[in-house]
């Protein structure tokens, strides 16, 4: 149904320019946060497997320390640390349907629950892979994406709405 790996372990050179090089603590509120990601040279890239360097449209899951968050792979040229697993659904399942469910309080449940480590939590990309996830049809998962998509244009305008009211309250 789906496939799923970790990026590199191997340390990378940060850069002022080049591909991003994103870790666990750049995916934040369902998105790649590219103003806390850093760069890696074009040299060091080039030189990662494909399982360190996911596809626009893959699913991004942390599975270090912060545990759970999810983002979709937006743009080309980005690699991935050890800290982030990359889920590649095949054509029965929609990304935006994944990333969805693997937010929902029973599924966030279930990966904390299985997830070892004393210091620094883990989660278990073999046990991710096992757990059950329920696809329903394209069909179903195409109307729940675009549902799930208007609810978050109407989070981005609720945010900004109360971030205005709040600046004209200050002023």
């Amino acid at each position: 149904m789906m496939s799923i790996t970790y990026g590199f372990t191997n340390p990378m050179p940060d850069t002022d320019e080049g591909p991003w090089k994103v870790t666990a603590k750049d995916i934040v509120d369902g998105k790649i946060d590219y103003s806390t990601a850093r760069k890696t040279s074009l040299e060091e890239y080039e030189k990662l497997t494909a399982k360190s360097k996911p596809d626009v449209g893959d699913v991004l899951l942390t599975k270090d320390g912060t545990l759970g968050r999810v983002a979709i792979v937006d743009q080309e040229g980005i690699c991935i640390n050890q800290s982030v697993a990359t889920i590649k659904c095949n054509e029965r399942i929609i990304p935006k349907f994944l990333y969805s469910i693997l937010q929902m309080p029973e599924y966030q449940e279930k990966m904390l629950a299985d997830a070892g480590g004393v210091t620094v939590r883990h989660l278990y990309i073999t046990r991710v892979d096992k757990m059950p996830v329920c696809i329903p049809s394209f069909s179903e998962q195409q109307k729940w994406s675009h549902f799930v998509e208007q609810s978050d244009k109407s989070k981005y305008i609720n945010d900004v709405v109360r971030r205005s009211i709040c600046l004209t309250k200050i002023q």
